[in-house]
């Protein structure tokens, strides 16, 4: 990483609040240092600020400083001594040092320990990587006996160096910085196998901060995360399994788990999926699912309440369906400047492009406004296009879910299918409810409409989730947990803490209470006809209202062609308004367009009727399947 780079981006914001607020630096004066600390856009404001202090004497920079902070706020304090350390990068800092050391300010003397690090840290910077591991280590030892852990200047110094210091040294650092609140995103960070590696230590302890042979504290590769898997397969082989969802686009295997008391057993037992990955930029939803499928295993036969749930449920999950995509964003590396910032997966689409958005792929309220690859929501040519959103779909609809959660970041946030029945809406708003009384900082969640429908003639927004589909096409209650934090690679120990203040409660909870959402069955509800307003020709825009007889509350009206888009998929019978449908231009006369709709009663029973549609026909009812 380079120095000079990293340092900059680290005082930025300070430096330009200064050029605001001091009359001070309002003058330009010539930069002594040609090595000084420069970004585009902020060049003049460094030189300036560092050509400044570069001519005060000492009274002058204590009085600068005097004049603008105060005791009292000891984080301006800290911000004034980190831009007057910026300006003796390259110089000889004892000078600074001394100078802090002896001032009669307490707010400054209270600091002078942090400064003694942060000084220790930057003459560490013009040390050789050649210098022997034992002054590597009495260097190292000198921070880790002052428990510096604010300080992400000792990351780069030990990022820089890990090869030269023992692997003991190294992890034992890092989990200070693990701990810390000025952890630096940028650090990707592995013991050598040279450097004296603890070799089984094992795949937790690369969250917690111990480390083994190619560990990386901030990120975990897909490697990382298959070594887990297969660890839990050891340690817990009477009630964890792991088998096969399916395949990606690019051949690879998806891993489905399962925990249960008789594991390989199919009970009559209240079921529930979570799933993670869909996204494989997103790190928070995949090491929570971790964290969790953890706490389940390791709480197994220790604690009475985990035990009861193990034994009581069948408890699935995936968590990481985008396999390809997952490798690839990390393939280069996991630095901001290496990761590929990847969303979607890996098909190569027709205009060469890369990838379709698995969370935005499937059947209900699909929508596709673009045929250019390259926008990141881009959902594909039709439908469940895409191998991994069949495989997820497939299996959702061969079992009985109680419960289905999709896990995303970084909102911070509940989202749950916005048209519902009364019925429905009691259920999920109590949930939400019980979900934000175990959190530490509760996530928001916005009302449904309770018996009311779309606009007509309007798409509203959510197209093609995988939460969405789920409730409305198997009646499993779902919803995505948008887990809280710092975009969409935050630092490891951030999001182990939002798991255990935010994300460990609800996600215990839902296994919980899953038990309590009624099972989805078949219904009697039955479509004997259907009625179109105008001519179902291309780019048509009309109505069709369908005849259904037998009990039935609301109807979901899916299209699984991307010739023929269903505007407003949500309705409540007798169907009086009908479901808006729009042909689109490129349709051709003769096209057959595969329908499903989704007849639900209110008491959770739903029937599928599969039926075509075939452009430049008007029958009603369709073509039956």
């Amino acid at each position: 990483m380079n120095y000079r780079v990293f340092f900059s981006s680290l005082f930025l914001t300070v430096l330009f609040s200064f050029s605001l607020s001091l009359p001070l630096l309002s003058a330009e004066l010539p930069d002594k240092n040609p090595g000084s600390v420069l970004i585009s856009g902020y060049e003049k404001v460094v030189k300036v600020c560092r050509g400044n202090l570069e001519k005060m004497s000492d009274k002058e920079l204590l009085d600068f400083g005097k004049s603008f902070f105060t005791p009292s706020d000891p984080q301006k304090v800290k911000r004034l001594l980190e831009l007057m350390i910026s300006r003796e990068v390259s110089r000889d800092l004892k000078r600074l040092n001394t100078f802090i050391k002896s001032a009669d300010d307490d707010g400054l003397r209270s600091l002078y320990s942090s400064f003694e690090f942060q000084y220790l840290s930057l003459k560490s910077q013009s040390i050789s990587r050649e210098t022997s591991c034992v002054e590597a280590d009495s260097l190292g030892d000198i921070l880790l006996k002052n428990d510096y852990k604010n300080s992400i200047l000792a990351a780069l110094l030990f990022t820089d160096r890990q090869s030269l210091i023992t692997c003991e040294m190294f992890c034992s650092f890092m989990y200070l910085v693990h701990n810390s609140q000025w952890v630096n995103e940028e650090i990707s960070c592995s013991c050598h196998s040279g450097s004296n590696s603890m070799n089984n230590v094992n795949d937790r302890n690369l969250i917690s901060g111990d480390c083994g042979d190619d560990s990386r504290v901030n990120f975990l590769t897909w490697k990382e995360i298959k070594h887990r898997l297969a660890r839990f397969s050891s340690e817990y082989s009477d009630i964890f399994e792991m088998t096969t969802l399916g395949k990606t686009v690019e051949g690879r295997l998806i891993p489905l788990l399962k925990i249960s008391d008789n594991v390989q057993e199919d009970e009559d037992e209240p079921e529930i999926l979570y799933v993670s990955g869909l996204h494989p930029r997103e790190q928070q939803p995949y090491v929570c699912l971790l964290e969790f499928i953890e706490d389940i295993l390791s709480g197994y036969n220790k604690d009475s309440k985990i035990t009861d749930l193990v034994n009581n449920r069948e408890i699935w999950f995936v968590p990481m369906l985008n396999v390809d995509g997952k490798i690839h964003d990390f393939k280069k590396g996991t630095s901001p400047r290496q990761r590929a910032m990847w969303r979607k997966n890996r098909l190569l689409n027709v205009d060469r492009t890369r990838g379709v958005d698995l969370n935005r792929n499937f059947p209900v309220r699909w929508l596709r406004t673009t045929l250019n690859g390259t926008v990141q929501d881009f959902p594909g040519t039709h439908p469940a296009s895409e191998p991994e959103t069949r495989a997820l779909m497939n299996f959702v609809k061969s079992r009985p879910l109680r419960a289905f959660i999709d896990i995303h970041s970084y909102m911070g946030t509940h989202i749950f299918p916005k048209f519902l029945t009364e019925k429905d809406a009691l259920i999920y708003k109590k949930l939400l409810k019980e979900l934000a009384d175990t959190q530490l900082r509760p996530y928001p969640f916005k009302d449904p409409v309770i018996d009311g429908e779309p606009p007509f003639e309007t798409h509203h927004g959510g197209a093609g989730l995988s939460f969405v589909w789920a409730f409305y096409a198997t009646g499993a209650y779902s919803m995505n947990v948008e887990v809280g934090g710092r975009g969409f690679y935050p630092y490891l120990n951030s999001i182990l803490k939002e798991y255990k203040d935010n994300i460990r409660g609800p996600f215990f909870h839902l296994l919980d209470v899953c038990s309590t959402f009624p099972l989805a069955t078949k219904g009697e509800a039955k479509l004997i006809d259907g009625i179109f307003d105008g001519l179902f020709k291309p780019q048509a825009l009309l109505t069709w209202r369908p005849v259904v007889k037998g009990d039935c509350k609301y109807g979901v009206l899916v299209s699984m062609s991307a010739n023929v888009r269903v505007l407003a998929e949500y309705r409540l019978a007798p169907f009086e308004k009908g479901f808006t449908l729009k042909v689109m231009p490129k349709a051709k006369v003769g096209d057959v367009i595969p329908m499903v709709l989704y007849l639900w009663d209110d008491e959770h029973r739903f029937t599928v009727e599969k039926f075509e549609f075939v452009v430049g026909e008007n029958i009603g009812s369709g073509r039956q399947q």
